[in-house]
């Protein structure tokens, strides 16, 4: 009888590890996913767009507003640049976070930067402000380093 208790807790733990496992992958994967479209498809239409629209292009009756220009083009550098220097700088502080804290809680604090990133676009796009552009990417620059943590801890 001992063993037949053992077998079934077994399986039991195996089952909870396997739901943990498919919930923390769901959670990289689209994590993964609203990395990937924030940053190559938002954020350089986005800030193309209201920096030609201040500049007097309509997109409803020009699709040249869509194209980059000098102006939408300096601020989208600034912004990725920003955006990489503060991945440069907190990825640094990553493995000293999840030696301390573990991986759970940063893979937490990643999903609500990339929802932060996702907020501060979506305010940023309807009041047509680029520097909230600016400030999502700087959150979503804080957030991407702990994306190989996750991934780790999927693998483990």
């Amino acid at each position: 009888m001992g063993g037949e208790e053992f077998h079934a807790s077994a399986i039991t733990d195996r089952a909870a590890e396997r739901k943990r496992v498919s919930l923390i992958t769901f959670a990289a994967f689209s994590g993964a996913c609203a990395y990937i479209i924030m940053l190559f498809i938002a954020m350089p239409l986005s800030i193309h767009l209201i920096v030609n629209g201040k500049n007097g292009c309509d997109p409803d009756i020009d699709t040249v507003c869509f194209a980059p220009t000098d102006t939408s083009q300096d601020q989208l550098t600034l912004t990725l640049t920003l955006l990489r220097a503060t991945t440069f700088l907190c990825g640094s502080l990553v493995g000293a976070m999840s030696d301390r804290y573990g991986r759970k809680p940063l893979l937490i604090f990643a999903l609500g930067g990339y929802a932060l990133t996702g907020l501060c676009f979506l305010i940023g796009w309807k009041a047509q402000e680029e520097v909230l552009f600016v400030i999502g990417a700087i959150v979503l620059g804080a957030a991407s380093p702990i994306n190989p943590h996750g991934i780790a801890y999927i693998s483990d």
